[in-house]
């Protein structure tokens, strides 16, 4: 019975030990492509075209570059700080009765689908 234990753990390890070696050629052969920020591969001309190559051409129009996406968490933020600040913009939004991204979507139709967001002041 210990050479059967023996053997199995034997052969865990010898496979694992060759899991291991192919884990390190394979990172080896990336050439330092994971040393390239996640920016520089997207921003490559390489990267674009494969992109555009996924895309159907009709809809190449809807693609737009965006030099910094930043999400809700970040830190750095433009625009209104207070509740009284955010209420005035919103106000002015709305007075002015915009079509946002019209230039890429192009003018509004009968048939069009149109977003509406409702800021409602109801806790007040």
């Amino acid at each position: 019975m210990p050479r059967i234990r023996y053997a199995s753990f034997l052969r865990v390890v010898v496979i694992a030990g060759l899991f291991c070696v192919w884990v390190q050629i394979m990172l080896a052969a990336t050439n330092g492509a994971m040393d390239k920020d996640a920016e520089e591969l997207m921003n490559s001309n390489d990267t674009s075209e494969q992109v555009l190559a996924l895309v159907p051409p009709e809809l190449h129009k809807y693609l737009t570059v965006h030099s910094k996406n930043t999400t809700g968490n970040s830190t750095e933020r433009y625009g209104p700080k207070n509740i009284t600040e955010m209420r005035r913009a919103i106000d002015r939004m709305n007075d002015a009765q915009t079509i946002y991204n019209e230039d890429i979507f192009g003018p509004v139709q009968n048939d069009t689908i149109i977003i509406a967001i409702q800021v409602s002041a109801a806790g007040e």
